[in-house]
């Protein structure tokens, strides 16, 4: 069941899918369309699943389940993955790369490699404000209150040098 994604719960279930690439508008709007018929037909054992998306920043997808009346289960989390996984094939993007961290820098998102990142960490080559963006988050409290986070706060702050 389709809901407005503004509209579920802060202890929602969030799942979060970081494109290689910005979407173009044409791309957002396929995106969409596929996570509109998913969501409103998503069930678990035959009962819907309320739940909402959103793009984010052109290279995000959120995907939100509350699970106030229905949990997610295996099967419809593998039905979940599916629709990302046409997503990834129709656009030719990779929406399960790990390896890819997104910053925020200069008020723009970047992708950078996790190794580089350390090593820039590690060698403070990245500005005191650098932001990360956590995709990580797991529930919408998550999200609505640290997705961009500073990178101290991050579970890559240990490779910030201590001043």
């Amino acid at each position: 069941m389709l809901v407005p994604f503004e509209s579920l719960p802060d202890h929602a279930r969030l799942w979060v899918y970081k494109s290689d690439r910005a979407f173009t508008p044409e791309e957002k709007s396929l995106v969409e369309a596929k996570l509109k018929a998913f969501c409103e037909q998503w069930e678990a054992h035959k009962k819907p699943l309320q739940s909402g998306f959103s793009i984010v920043d052109d290279y995000f997808i959120l995907l939100a389940v509350n699970e106030d009346n229905q949990e997610a289960t295996g099967c419809s989390i593998d039905s979940s993955v599916g629709v990302i996984k046409d997503i990834n094939a129709a656009l030719q993007v990779d929406l399960f790369d790990r390896l890819k961290m997104p910053i925020k820098l200069n008020g723009n998102i970047a992708l950078v490699q996790l190794s580089e990142l350390k090593k820039k960490l590690v060698n403070g080559e990245y500005p005191e404000n650098l932001r990360i963006i956590n995709t990580t988050a797991q529930t919408l409290k998550d999200y609505r209150t640290a997705w961009e986070i500073p990178v101290e706060d991050s579970w890559l702050g240990r490779f910030v040098p201590v001043n």
